[in-house]
């Protein structure tokens, strides 16, 4: 994959940057959305692709870019203005927050628009808490400078997952979407639902132990000082 990643990065880097094709994946999804709602399911599924190809391509663009150049802090990120920001040609927070954000909007796109009678309802709210508990927590470690606002290995597991089952939704034709059909994509999104609990414990722990890490340090450091004065 590293070398594919490098391809693409070398191809799309006179062009556009990570942030961009980012913000290219979300404008997708508004005709996507359309044609789905629509029952056109081979523009829908076109869209779905270049989508999903986009959410591919920004990551691979941003490291190409960014290349062995340091990163950002987030004080030297805010300096900048919202345009600079898109147009920076490298790894940007904003564009970690921008990735997982556009990779709920595409899925819950599709399984709203074509996965209502196929997947169960509670599987469909709990993916729906499950992805606000994991955007509200991303800012709130950041804002604390707590560990790595980036998807875990759960998360990223997830994403695949969700990408399954939005296959069998949209390229499953109408007359094999029998019983069978919704109990494999229930199976998947169950057990994508699974993956981003556990995604969601794993940035709660990691930012506790970022916070005691972070925090010891003063209660010793007072401990000490109160000694002295004693």
């Amino acid at each position: 994959m590293q070398g594919i990643s490098k391809m693409v990065g070398r191809w799309l880097s006179d062009h556009l940057t990570g942030n961009q094709v980012t913000i290219i994946g979300w404008l997708i999804c508004l005709p996507m959305c359309v044609f789905f709602l629509l029952d056109q399911y081979i523009a829908g599924a076109i869209l779905l692709t270049v989508s999903l190809v986009a959410d591919f391509a920004d990551g691979a663009l941003s490291r190409y870019q960014q290349d062995k150049k340091c990163a950002m802090s987030l004080e030297e990120e805010m300096r900048l203005t919202l345009w600079q920001r898109i147009c920076f040609r490298g790894v940007t927070h904003l564009g970690r927050t921008l990735d997982p954000l556009a990779d709920k909007l595409r899925f819950f796109i599709v399984l709203f628009s074509i996965g209502i009678g196929y997947v169960a309802n509670s599987i469909i709210a709990g993916l729906a808490v499950v992805a606000v508990c994991l955007t509200i927590i991303r800012p709130i470690k950041q804002f604390f400078k707590l560990d790595n606002v980036s998807s875990n290995r759960f998360g990223k597991i997830k994403i695949w997952a969700e990408i399954v089952g939005m296959s069998f939704l949209v390229f499953m034709p109408e007359g094999f979407r029998s019983s069978t059909i919704s109990t494999i994509a229930n199976i998947v999104f169950l057990l994508a639902l699974s993956l981003g609990v556990f995604s969601l414990l794993g940035h709660v722990f990691t930012g506790f132990l970022s916070y005691r890490k972070h925090i010891r340090p003063f209660v010793v450091q007072k401990v000490v000082v109160d000694d002295d004065e004693l």
